[in-house]
């Protein structure tokens, strides 16, 4: 359930949970699970849906939601399908797949230029 609480995270506020300057960076708050809500980005995001992504993205596996009790969490079927979708969370949606894009050209254009 953590990939799919990260997921979650990306969609709600289009950046991912864990960040770092480096890949090694980023790796070490995985294992340590070092995450935040920053409030400029989750002001308008539910206490129910944060709530939800901090039970999904807890560290230790044997405190983390099931599938089942992920599915069956108040946001999902309280506030999730009367709520209509938030023009951000799209915004926000589009801004981290042009990243990811963008991230994948400059890696593509490196290598080729590596390899020649």
């Amino acid at each position: 359930m953590k990939e799919t609480g990260v997921i979650l995270f990306i969609l709600l506020c289009g950046s991912p949970p864990f960040n770092g300057v480096t890949d090694e960076d980023i790796y070490s708050k995985v294992k340590k699970g070092q995450w935040s809500f920053h409030q400029k980005v989750w002001v308008g995001i539910s206490s129910e849906a944060k709530s939800l992504i901090e039970k999904m993205l807890t560290y230790d596996p044997e405190k983390r939601l099931s599938a089942y009790e992920a599915l069956s969490h108040p946001w999902l079927h309280k506030f999730a399908p009367d709520t209509p979708l938030d023009p951000k969370i799209l915004e926000n949606i589009k801004t981290f797949h042009i990243r990811s894009n963008l991230k994948k050209a400059i890696l593509t254009f490196i290598a080729t230029q590596l390899a020649t």
